[in-house]
């Protein structure tokens, strides 16, 4: 019995050993941490409108975002946007087509440098085609159509836009609401929200993230990861979906044409890109589930309330089946090559919309 425990502490002390070394291995050439470090004298990234509880970007805020799959660093400039330049502090430049391009952190550019995002990939790619264009990038993280709607109203009447360009996600719809309900962002957690226990274990063993990690490179493992969420009832048909999530559509078109009537009122024409998820790029079509729902419903408000609209889903799920990973798999948002693929889908279609 003695020689017994004293085998099994050996062991256990070994393993123990073992687990040690593989995690400081693992946080020396693989580290997983999620680590944002503001290099300015600011106390945070983000600051919240606690009249309509909107979210924008601190003016002048620098910071470093740090994850597994990417390590960029953010400028902020002195008009609380993502741009090298400012444009409020000199005469409008009327020789140009002015884009403001409006969305979350895909527009933003999440995981990504300022000239590798897509809107700035468009940019390039119209200028090559002899039209003196800039993009001006406002996208804010965690924005949905009831932040844009509020975000719009302030800065559209200061950049004075020719057109307006939308990056809209399918979970935008999981978190829009009416304009009169002012309450705090579903998407964005108070700072006092409980982490859960898996999350905080990913966290502070690094070992398990990057197990975890290396687990979601396998498609079919991605696909399981969404399989069975609440989330993919929005893929259904209306008269299966729950009634609240037919009422999340509802309101999402009723956002997109208050949208859409701020810029007639500025004289700018609104946009809509489709910018899809990871899952209905890689997922096999299955009974019940239409992927292309999101689509279905911006080309039928567009049809409605007049605003343009450019589907991309059907080239996204095309380059991935030729092997393009268009989103880092633990993250979501888009990669290098994603962010040159969704400007290759958009690029003939918007030229087509200035030229008219």
């Amino acid at each position: 019995m003695k020689k017994s425990l004293k085998n099994f502490g050996i062991i256990l002390i070994n393993t123990i050993i073992l687990l040690f070394i593989i995690e400081v291995a693992v946080r020396i050439f693989r580290n997983q941490s999620d680590e944002t470090i503001i290099e300015t004298k600011h106390s945070n990234v983000i600051q919240i409108d606690s009249s309509n509880y909107t979210i924008t970007y601190v003016p002048g805020v620098k910071y470093r975002h740090h994850k597994a799959e990417f390590d960029n660093y953010y400028n902020i400039n002195n008009e609380g946007i993502r741009e090298n330049e400012t444009y409020l502090d000199k005469p409008r430049d009327t020789s140009k087509i002015r884009i403001l391009a409006i969305g979350d952190s895909f527009t933003y550019g999440e995981g990504s440098e300022l000239e590798d995002v897509w809107h700035s990939l468009l940019e390039r790619y119209v200028k090559a085609k002899g039209k003196n264009l800039e993009v001006i990038n406002a996208g804010v993280g965690a924005h949905d159509q009831y932040q844009e709607y509020y975000y719009l109203k302030k800065i559209i009447g200061k950049y004075k836009p020719d057109y307006v360009l939308l990056g809209f996600l399918p979970n935008d719809l999981t978190s829009n609401k009416f304009v009169n309900q002012k309450i705090w962002p579903s998407n964005v957690k108070p700072k006092e929200a409980k982490v859960k226990p898996y999350v905080w274990l990913m966290d502070h063993y690094q070992t398990l993230a990057f197990a975890r990690r290396l687990l979601l490179l396998n498609k079919p493992t991605t696909r399981k990861r969404y399989a069975n969420l609440e989330y993919f009832d929005y893929f259904k048909s209306p008269q299966k979906r729950p009634a609240i999530i037919n009422n999340q559509f509802e309101v999402t078109g009723i956002l997109l044409n208050q949208i859409d009537s701020i810029c007639k009122a500025h004289h700018a024409p609104f946009i809509v890109v489709y910018i899809p998820h990871i899952y209905e790029i890689i997922a096999d079509k299955k009974p019940g589930i239409d992927l292309f729902t999101m689509e279905h419903f911006l080309a039928a408000e567009s049809r409605k309330t007049g605003f343009y609209f450019i589907p991309t889903l059907t080239y996204f799920r095309q380059q991935s089946e030729a092997g393009a990973q268009t989103h880092f798999y633990e993250d979501e948002h888009l990669t290098e090559v994603g962010n040159r693929i969704l400007a290759d889908a958009i690029k003939d279609s918007l030229v087509k919309i200035l030229e008219k």
